[in-house]
């Protein structure tokens, strides 16, 4: 800071009137301790001392002086400067992510298929059911007749026709994988007749005079569970009174019959020496 010239005067000029001019406080201050003295020395009051003259006047050149403050201020120009800092901070961020899944109900899994069942043993069914087919026969009326109950192939006895023993074995009821053995009878000839060929069946009744009477039993319509064929033969002529191995045809009556056997070498004698047709196999029995 740098003072006027002026005001340093002033300054210097009032230092000196402050030492010329002793204070109003100090004159004050000696006069009344003068005062007490003369009081206490001579027991009377002395009159009060003259008031202290005036002050002297300041010299003329400690004129009042208008100060004057100049202040120099030196202002140092602060620019700022704005910076702009990138601040690159790596944070890691966790996130709870809640995952809405929408679950489609599924109908519940069908339980799995039943093993599939065993497969039934027809054969041991059949053999179950197998009962005796009967065979007998009558000379006089060259007819072969079958069954497989034992009341009437006795009672058959009674009317002419002979036991042969048993022909075969055929089902009672019946058995998956059989078909029906059809029995008929033709009274003109005395003819008992067997199919398994419904359509054969239907001819013999309505064409040739065949009663029906029902179903003799069950077979095979072919080879399984070791059946044997049952051959079937026929004959059918006008006898003229000669005489074959076995068979007696008398008189002129026309005879007919149907002859039945599981024996191959039977079947060949009857083609070959009793004259009867083979008509192949009708069935398969046991």
């Amino acid at each position: 800071m740098k003072l006027s010239s002026a005001f340093i005067a002033a300054a210097l000029c009032a230092m000196q009137f402050a030492a010329a001019s002793p204070s109003e406080n100090t004159g004050a201050v000696v006069a009344t301790e003068a005062n007490a003295q003369v009081e206490n020395s001579y027991g009377n009051p002395k009159p009060n001392p003259p008031p202290n003259p005036p002050p002297n006047p300041p010299p003329e050149e400690c004129a009042p002086v208008t100060k004057t403050n100049t202040v120099t201020k030196t202002v140092r120009d602060t620019k700022t400067t704005t910076k702009t800092v990138e601040d690159t901070k790596t944070i890691r961020v966790t996130k709870t992510v809640k995952q809405v899944v929408t679950v489609t109900a599924r109908p519940p899994r069908p339980p799995p298929p039943p093993p599939p069942p065993k497969p039934v043993d027809h054969c041991h069914a059949a053999r179950a059911a197998a009962v005796n087919f009967y065979r007998s026969y009558h000379g006089a009326r060259v007819d072969h007749f079958y069954t497989t109950n034992a009341v009437e192939w006795n009672n058959a006895v009674g009317g002419g026709w002979g036991k042969e023993g048993i022909a075969a074995k055929i089902m009672n009821k019946h058995v998956p994988g059989t078909v029906p053995l059809y029995r008929l009878f033709q009274a003109q000839f005395t003819n008992h007749f067997y199919t398994t060929n419904a359509a054969e069946r239907h001819t013999a009744i309505h064409t040739h005079k065949y009663n029906d009477e029902g179903i003799a039993g069950y077979v095979f319509p072919s080879a399984k569970c070791g059946a044997r064929p049952l051959f079937r033969m026929y004959q059918h002529q006008i006898p003229t009174g000669n005489v074959y191995p076995g068979r007696v045809y008398g008189g002129n009556r026309i005879t007919s019959d149907h002859f039945y056997t599981t024996s191959a070498p039977e079947r060949d004698n009857a083609v070959g020496r009793l004259r009867y047709a083979n008509e192949g196999i009708v069935g398969y029995v046991l």
